[in-house]
């Protein structure tokens, strides 16, 4: 097996006056494994369907290698898909239901066999043959799926949210399981989700989708740490937001004046979104838990901000400190320092210095669009 290239392009869905997909371009190289990322409403099953050729694209074109299936007929794109809801066949087995692409195309019952042996074992479900749908786990349903996808061996495979149905722990573990055939097999892989985290875990690349439009693609380091845009940053990993106003970029970096007063240097200058601010223009500020750390009250140094515990949890492997900057109302900041055990070490109501990594403070306009998830 052996992935082919799918470009999309210019890519737009009307439905009336509402304009699911607005003009989305991005490329997916053969082998690569690229995740849609978005919210409910993005847009980004809207544009999985249209790459399946469920939904008929208001314009824009899809090519599969060198092939413009932009309006060819779904059974015609050589494409596997792997629904969220898995669309076994109830009334027939495993063997059977993997067999159905092929039974399809007419293959010879011998050969048929033969490779649903090979598929079953590949997805290690070998003995479960006669088994019905229902006699199966979420996950060994999964693996059929899967199977029944990959069994006539499409260069492209398309996946919709096919772990949303599963546990963490089992969907975890089948994150793990789909990467290693993707590998495996060298095919391309285009995988929709909501969920970053496993955006994050799976994918080469990710296409992060707001409001129909694609907001961001890179690889997840560079999603995680370098966000184009706030949205980017709130909706991919967990991320503080401070407003402010830009003060001039100084020696240090930019200058940036909280609202109760305190200020802050963020060292790396402003963010390419920031183009066009001016001093005195109200800006956002955003750094992740792990890059705040807390020092007892008047340890911190000179940039650091005055503030309070308002909340201490152990989760196993680090603590997470809900903190409130004195003279700063709105939601906490989230703090996360890894622990070196069970203690903790500042307890609820402590007053605290936050010291913020300045060379990690991303700084945004404070007009974006509003934040959510």
């Amino acid at each position: 097996m052996k992935g082919q290239t799918v470009v999309i392009r210019d890519i737009v869905k009307r439905y009336g006056n509402f304009e699911a997909v607005s003009n989305v371009s991005f490329d997916v190289q053969a082998g690569e494994f690229v995740s849609i990322l978005g919210s409910s409403g993005s847009g980004k099953t809207t544009l999985l369907m249209m790459i399946a050729g469920f939904e008929t694209p208001s314009s824009g074109r899809i090519l599969i290698g060198d092939r413009d299936i932009t309006h060819l007929a779904p059974n015609r794109r050589d494409v596997g898909m792997v629904f969220q809801k898995y669309a076994l066949f109830p009334h027939m087995t495993v063997a059977q239901n993997i067999a159905f692409p092929l039974k399809m195309r007419g293959l010879s019952r011998s050969e048929i066999a033969a490779r649903v042996a090979d598929t079953m074992a590949l997805v290690q479900l070998a003995g479960f043959e006669r088994r019905l749908p229902s006699q199966l786990s979420g996950g060994q349903q999964q693996r059929v799926a899967v199977a029944r996808a990959l069994i006539f061996e499409p260069p492209v495979l398309l996946m919709d949210e096919p772990l949303g149905a599963l546990d963490k722990k089992l969907r975890e573990s089948m994150q793990f399981e789909i990467k290693r055939l993707q590998h495996r097999l060298g095919v391309t892989v285009i995988y929709v989700t909501h969920d970053q985290e496993e955006a994050l875990i799976m994918s080469d690349r990710v296409a992060v989708m707001e409001g129909g439009r694609l907001a961001q693609v890179g690889a997840p380091a560079e999603l995680y740490l370098s966000p184009k845009t706030a949205f980017v940053a709130d909706f991919v990993g967990k991320m503080n937001f401070l407003d402010g106003d830009y003060m001039g970029t100084g020696t240090e970096g930019a200058i940036i004046a909280l609202s109760e007063g305190s200020r802050v240097i963020a060292r790396s200058g402003l963010n390419g979104s920031c183009g066009l601010i001016s001093e005195g223009d109200r800006v956002r500020l955003a750094v992740r838990p792990e890059r705040l750390r807390l020092a007892p009250k008047g340890q911190g140094g000179p940039w650091a901000l005055p503030a309070r515990v308002e909340a201490a949890i152990f989760v196993g492997s680090f603590h997470v400190f809900l903190v409130g900057i004195e003279g700063r109302g709105g939601a906490p900041l989230q703090v996360q320092l890894p622990a070196s055990g069970a203690t903790l070490p500042f307890q609820n109501g402590d007053a605290v210095d936050l010291v913020i990594d300045q060379e990690a403070l991303k700084l945004f306009p404070a007009t974006e669009a509003s934040l959510g998830r």
